[in-house]
């Protein structure tokens, strides 16, 4: 019987460690709506809270795709990995990669670009971690 109790006791102490395992992250999406061009639009400053990637989902709007990449705190730096950015089509989520946590930024912006030079209309959610 004692050894029953230990054992019990042991397992439910691994599953307590193994539930306290779990990270949050900034993963809520955020509601972005812009004119986009080939002129870059920037969404606000969200907290970047792990290495996860970028998440994006072009919902709406007049071009069939548009463009993102993922800008440090400064939203001068690209921290885009693998390309300048990455081509989201209407409908469509992309996860974008960067190193923006592994490089010291605890904050990022999402920048959009259009596909033409003419501002069309483009709406969408993102959010600077992924589950």
């Amino acid at each position: 019987m004692k050894r029953m109790l230990k054992t019990s006791a042991a397992i439910a102490g691994s599953v307590g460690l193994l539930a306290g395992a779990c990270y949050a992250n900034n993963s809520v999406d955020e509601y972005f709506e812009y004119y986009v061009s080939r002129v870059r639009c920037v969404t606000r400053l969200r907290e970047k809270t792990d290495t996860s990637s970028c998440y994006m989902i072009y919902t709406g709007g007049d071009p069939e795709y548009i463009y993102g990449s993922v800008y440090a705190s400064d939203q001068v730096t690209n921290m885009t990995v693998g390309a300048f950015s990455y081509a989201c089509y209407r409908g469509q989520s992309i996860y974008i990669p960067s190193n923006t946590y592994e490089y010291g930024y605890r904050s990022c912006c999402l920048s959009i670009l259009g596909p033409s030079y003419t501002p069309q209309h483009a709406y969408g959610y993102w959010s600077p971690d992924s589950v």
